[in-house]
């Protein structure tokens, strides 16, 4: 909710805005700060992997599909290449 308040940090991806470490209580969590690297890293290859298969899902609904999700994976596409 802090993030949503503008009063702890995060950082803009193309799949979206991942919170910084710092910005999660892990207290009584066995978590280290290399596993919450880990948790809140992004992977752009891996995700570019799974860009054709979500193509290929969302053409499974043709002109049924709401132009905004189409959109938004055009951007997702766009943002992992550059």
């Amino acid at each position: 909710f802090r993030r949503c308040d503008g009063t702890a940090g995060a950082r803009e991806t193309p799949i979206g805005w991942l919170p910084e470490i710092d910005d999660i209580d892990t207290t009584g969590l066995d978590l280290t700060e290399e596993d919450m690297r880990t948790l809140l890293g992004m992977d752009a290859a891996a995700w570019a992997r799974e860009v054709p298969q979500l193509q290929e899902h969302f053409a499974r609904f043709g002109d049924r599909l709401p132009p905004e999700l189409a959109g938004h994976l055009d951007t997702l596409a766009a943002g992992l290449e550059g």
